[in-house]
């Protein structure tokens, strides 16, 4: 009923006509809005495009001018006034989601060429009564509250939450040796079960170590798809075993319309990619620059060819030239191999990777998805120079797990072993002075690199990350540094922190050679 009459509402109230080059731009976070705009968008044929605060003022400008927007509709008051003021645009009508007095104003000032309506205008404009009908929404406490308050049957996420998800479960188990050893022989034998077909949780063992966890998801999820990137496998292991039931990687992009590949339900691998939809045919591409050749490194750019492929970009001649390869492939840009299963399994994005300066290439994405399984990260990012033998890692921690393993575990001198007075004046510190500490910054590289070794990273895969910086500084989509899927958006988190790997290579090796390195 929402999604019609905000639709209709367009129409009656604004006056927008339908045709195939009418589009509505959507800004703000996710939302009820946002939702109903969208599906309104699709059922009355207008093309929605949604504007990103992260693409900046130069990506927003071109989208303005690329789709002649005349509809925009922005969550809050001070979206809009950014829109109409400090851009030059086809606009003509902005719906803001949220009323505030900030909003009336604008609304005040702008009664001609472009007019401002409240969400709830629009919508109350065909409904039934008439009456002007507002929607409330509350902020989530947490994901977690949320989820168990919508209690799903299908969670779709993203890696990086499902790691923060099994991170919390980590935090509160015990911390028993004996425990965690028989959480582990149970997480194996429920995988195993799996790769034969037997997906349960009824078990008295499982119900004493999962039964609040699936509680804590809602209680009926039985099957989670994840998409955006690669997840580590044993984080698939751990939810296959925690909510007994499949986990589904999706590999696709915008070009493909969606999905290109996903595991089959009931495929134990633990490769991403998976098996091929049905529509697509694949080849794998030598990437010559980059010293890959199919034949002798059994890796290459993928490349689609298919119904479900784009004819090019959006009034972008140049950009959809360069999408396609001579034979009239689609190339993805994204580095993969063919597992034993016959599935594609994506390595990384080529502009991702970097060269060492022993002319090896590292797929960073990999190696973050490793590194963030620590209880100690909240998000990192690998990068290197082909100047230097080793890579260095920027680290925002998870400050609260931080305190709490520095003084459960100590930090000792790297050349005496003896404790530094650090740990008993913990709480003086501030997270700024933390992150300066060089005990503590030894402490995190050593944690990572004992998880590196656990994992087994190695030859193509393997990053000896040889310091690192610890940063107070949030990654959001907000501040563009995480996209809004919450991938690393790496370009410009690349360029943020140049300086400071500048700075980590010119210290050199916080661990030298042979000393605990990975």
């Amino acid at each position: 009923m929402m999604v019609g009459a905000f639709g209709s509402g367009l129409v009656k109230l604004a006056g927008y006509r339908q045709n195939e080059d009418s589009f509505v731009g959507i800004t703000g976070k996710n939302s009820v809005e946002w939702v109903v705009a969208m599906f309104a968008c699709a059922e009355y044929n207008y093309i929605y495009t949604p504007l990103y605060s992260t693409l900046g003022n130069e990506g927003l400008q071109h989208i303005l001018n690329q789709t002649e927007l005349e509809v925009a509709v922005c969550q809050t008051s001070e979206e809009a006034a950014h829109l109409i003021k400090d851009f030059s645009s086809c606009l003509r009508l902005v719906i803001i989601c949220r009323q505030d007095e900030a909003g009336k104003n604008l609304k005040s000032e702008h009664t001609s060429a472009i007019r401002v309506l409240f969400f709830e205008e629009v919508l109350g404009a065909t409904l039934l009564s008439g009456a002007r009908a507002g929607i409330v929404t509350n902020p989530p406490e947490s994901l977690l509250a949320d989820i168990a308050a919508i209690r799903p049957t299908v969670f779709t996420s993203v890696p990086r939450v499902l790691n923060r998800i099994r991170s919390e479960f980590y935090k509160k188990f015990p911390k028993s040796t004996n425990l965690q050893k028989r959480l582990q022989h149970l997480i194996d034998s429920k995988n195993t079960e799996q790769e034969k077909g037997i997906f349960s949780n009824s078990s008295f063992v499982d119900r004493i170590f999962f039964k609040k966890f699936r509680k804590a998801m809602g209680g009926r999820v039985s099957l989670i798809v994840s998409a955006s990137a690669a997840m580590e496998p044993d984080v698939i292991r751990f939810f296959r075993a925690a909510l007994g039931c499949p986990v589904v990687q999706v590999y696709g992009m915008t070009e493909l319309t969606g999905g290109g590949s996903a595991t089959p339900i009931g495929d134990c691998s633990l490769g991403s990619g998976g098996a091929l939809m049905y529509e697509y045919h694949v080849k794998l591409k030598d990437v010559p620059e980059m010293g890959l050749f199919v034949n002798r490194n059994h890796r290459g750019e993928v490349c689609f060819r298919g119904p479900g492929c784009t004819s090019g970009y959006y009034r972008d001649h140049e950009n959809t030239a360069k999408l396609y390869d001579e034979q009239g492939w689609l190339r993805t840009g994204d580095i993969a191999q063919w597992n034993e299963q016959g599935g594609l399994e994506i390595v990384d994005r080529c502009k991702s990777m970097f060269k060492l300066a022993q002319g090896e290439y590292i797929a960073p994405e990999k190696v973050e998805g490793v590194y963030a399984l620590s209880n100690l990260v909240r998000v990192i990012l690998v990068d290197g120079s082909s100047n230097v033998s080793f890579a260095v890692a920027i680290v925002w921690p998870d400050f609260l797990e931080l305190r709490k393993s520095v003084a459960q575990m100590g930090v000792k001198q790297p050349a005496t072993g003896s404790l530094p007075n650090i740990t008993s004046s913990l709480g003086a510190l501030s997270d700024e002075e933390l992150c300066c500490n060089i005990h503590v910054r030894l402490f995190v590289l050593n944690q990572l690199n004992t998880l590196a070794r656990q994992r087994k990273l190695k030859g193509f895969e393997m990053v000896r990350a040889k310091n690192v910086f610890l940063t107070t500084e949030v990654f959001s989509p907000e501040n563009g540094l995480l996209t809004p899927t919450l991938k690393i958006a790496r370009f410009k988190a690349r360029a943020h922190f140049q300086e400071v790997v500048k700075s980590l290579y010119a210290e050199g090796e916080l661990i030298p050679s042979g000393q605990n390195a990975v």
